[in-house]
């Protein structure tokens, strides 16, 4: 465990108490655990699946034409952009680079995300009285930006290799995400699975899967109170996904063939020919806690994180 996230444990069990922190730490633990992340799922599908089908099954929802107020790419951190990490920064600043020409880039912190996302006061109370931790809070956020102002949420360990179409996408699509085969498991039921990474979703303003995920999270904190599950964002996609909300829009969601995950499994290789479109083909994530550094110049991390490299240059430097 390295310094960045002890402190940060620290900071949460001091928020939460030790009780609920513990219980808290169990379900993150347990996230990688394809059997008990699918234990859970069924435990929720009980439970809510038939209040979803109900109200929103089958149900679709039109949109008008796209139009640049909708075009919003939102990256969020919390304590504010003077407090950014340096390798968030270095992605905030990738996004900026690529985007700032045809999307609004919306920094979102602690003093603006009411006013932005409109988030319901049952939110914001739960997480100023700690039965949230912020990685829920950053979900509900997620949602409420996108159902109130059309657009993507971009993680901030999110990096952009290269520029792809998502204005397109958005304009098709009423969610998109990066869907990847990689992710196929870790959350099925009834031949359905996980097909997206809510570190990078978008969609149409007032989108009806929106609307739904916060009606859902607003339905759990009313029984529960305290939401604890790390990985609820899933388990309300997948029952959405299982009830053919909008037109069965989460199953058609693009599914990339290269992983995002790409770089932090591979960041010391060197770059060549073999590896660019699995690179350059879908965005990265890259774990602010993690140490990529290395004294490699031609390393993966180095030419295209670092450096920036396009993949025209990139396709140059492998020629050589």
């Amino acid at each position: 465990m390295t310094l960045f996230t002890i402190k940060k444990a620290f900071h949460e069990m001091k928020n939460m108490g030790l009780k609920k922190f513990l219980k808290t730490f169990k379900f993150q633990v347990s996230y990688h655990n394809k059997k008990k992340n699918n234990k859970y799922l069924k435990k929720i599908y009980k439970e809510y699946y038939p209040y979803v089908s109900k109200t929103y099954g089958g149900k679709n929802r039109e949109y008008p034409s796209l139009t640049k107020e909708e075009k919003n790419m939102f990256f969020f951190w919390w304590d504010g952009i003077d407090s950014l990490p340096n390798k968030a920064k270095r992605n905030l600043e990738r996004m900026k680079e690529l985007y700032g020409d045809t999307f609004n880039i919306v920094f979102i912190d602690k003093h603006n995300f009411k006013e932005i996302s409109g988030m319901k006061q049952i939110f914001i109370d739960a997480f100023m009285k700690n039965h949230i931790s912020i990685q829920t809070f950053s979900d509900i956020l997620r949602f409420s930006l996108i159902y109130q102002k059309g657009g993507i949420w971009v993680d901030s360990t999110i990096f952009f290799t290269s520029k792809i179409d998502l204005e397109s996408q958005l304009e098709k699509q009423s969610i998109l995400s990066l869907g990847n085969q990689g992710m196929k498991g870790w959350f099925e039921l009834n031949g359905e699975y996980c097909s997206w990474s809510d570190f990078f979703i978008g969609g149409r303003r007032n989108s009806l899967i929106c609307e739904a995920m916060l009606d859902l999270y607003e339905k759990y904190l009313s029984k529960h109170k305290d939401i604890l599950i790390y990985f609820l964002i899933d388990n309300f996609l997948m029952l959405l996904k299982l009830a053919d909300v909008e037109d069965g829009a989460l199953k058609r969601l693009s599914i990339y063939e290269s992983s995002p995950f790409y770089i932090a499994d591979h960041f010391k290789d060197e770059l060549s020919k073999n590896n660019l479109d699995m690179i350059y083909s879908v965005p990265q994530k890259i774990d602010r806690r993690e140490n990529y550094d290395n004294d490699n110049p031609n390393s993966i991390y180095n030419l295209v994180v670092l450096n920036g490299l396009s993949y025209e240059d990139a396709q140059k430097h492998c020629s050589m």
